[in-house]
């Protein structure tokens, strides 16, 4: 395979953003030294993460797998090197974290992007089946995103909700010239997926910082919060 010029830079930009992030001073605070014991400890952790979180999609990788060295190859024998070198390098991408003292899940990024490619490169074999079979595997990858999707957004929209109707009874108190506010206080769903979570938003003090902020953003003097009864 031919490398292209700008995968070279790539590789360089990820070596010297490496090496910023292992010599910065933050990282020399948190020592990640430990036995044997201690890796092997940290390895069993890091697999019951990821089969938590990546069950479904290696179960999805596997049977697209399957089906495409069912239907043989084209003679290319990128087809074959290309999904195993983004799998190796995905799995790589977890397992390093046992030299690491923290591995929180969004560490699980990479990996999971790399096998999300390793999916798609099974997928794009799969034109060598009969037309009818193709558009029942698509729709069933595509009820399966769909199911993962709806069951997140619905909290996730939930969320926004309530910030939305907050925002709302601010902007009218700006029309009727009001000079102080009063909104609800999100309900946080407790979601990892949704973006407030785990982030400030309005107290019930107008003394609070986000308060503050928010009170002299709309151009008001106070902004207070409640708890809302769901």
């Amino acid at each position: 395979m031919k490398v292209p010029k700008w995968g070279f830079s790539g590789i360089a930009g990820s070596v010297l953003g490496v090496i910023m992030l292992v010599f910065a001073p933050a990282s020399r605070r948190i020592s990640s030294k430990t036995d044997l014991q201690g890796l092997w400890n940290r390895f069993v952790e890091i697999m019951q993460i990821s089969q938590r979180e990546l069950t479904y999609l290696i179960v999805i990788i596997c049977v697209l797998a399957v089906i495409s060295v069912a239907l043989g190859r084209e003679g290319k024998e990128r087809d074959d090197i290309l999904p195993l070198t983004y799998f190796m390098a995905g799995a790589a991408s977890i397992c390093v974290l046992c030299f690491s003292a923290m591995y929180p899940e969004r560490a699980w990024f990479v990996g999971t992007t790399l096998f999300i490619v390793v999916a798609g490169c099974f997928f794009q074999g799969l034109h060598r089946m009969p037309k009818s079979l193709h558009g029942v595997v698509t729709v069933l990858l595509l009820v399966v995103f769909l199911c993962s999707f709806r069951k997140e957004y619905v909290v996730v929209e939930q969320t926004y909700s309530q910030v939305k109707e907050g925002i709302d009874i601010i902007e009218d108190a700006l029309e009727k010239g009001e000079t102080s506010v009063t909104i609800p206080m999100v309900t946080w769903s407790g979601n990892k997926y949704d973006p407030f979570n785990g982030t400030g938003y309005v107290k019930e003090s107008a003394d609070d910082w986000l308060n503050a902020w928010m009170a002299e953003y709309y151009g008001l003097e106070a902004i207070y919060g409640y708890e809302k009864i769901q």
